[in-house]
């Protein structure tokens, strides 16, 4: 999904070696791949493998539907196991961030999965939620799992906090 930023983001990577990794002797793709590998990708990947595996397990236990909090580029729903096909899938973002998702999967020629929906709304208001309770795909009496991964990071304590009380 990142198109043409993996070419910028990876230059600026570059320009950034000695401060991720001082001392460094090597190449300039041997420091970036050494950082992608071994600072970026383990948090991320960990924690999505984590929330998929949690996924899978709370499906065969009832849940049916998998709201995805702060979706922001994650790509679960475009390649998403058959176990998962049976779920309805909310994609809850910002405006901005889903059009923009959205145009980077149609760059990718990917076709939009028949069980996944967008519900655009800011998370730190309310909205999202009358957004995503007005869809008809959506039941507040069926057992959803809910992932938000790496949201946290943007947010003061206390929104985040004012959120969780939302859910």
């Amino acid at each position: 999904l990142l198109g043409d930023d993996y070419d910028a983001i990876a230059e600026n990577m570059k320009k950034g070696i000695g401060f991720f990794l001082p001392g460094f002797h090597g190449t300039e793709e041997e420091g970036l791949r050494n950082i992608v590998d071994n600072q970026l990708s383990p948090s991320p990947l960990a924690r999505s493998a984590f929330a998929e595996k949690a996924l899978e397990n709370a499906g065969r236990i009832g849940a049916t539907q998998y709201i995805l909090l702060a979706a922001g580029y994650d790509s679960f729903a475009y390649r998403q196991p058959d176990w998962a096909q049976k779920l309805q899938i909310f994609e809850v973002d910002l405006p901005d961030t889903s059009r923009d998702k959205a145009r980077r999967v149609e760059g990718c020629g990917w076709e939009k999965p028949k069980n996944l929906n967008n519900v655009e709304g800011d998370l730190l208001q309310s909205d999202w939620v009358n957004v995503l309770q007005s869809l008809p795909t959506f039941s507040s009496q069926r057992i959803s799992f809910c992932s938000m991964l790496g949201f946290s990071y943007y947010v003061d304590k206390e929104a985040f906090a004012s959120l969780l009380h939302i859910l």
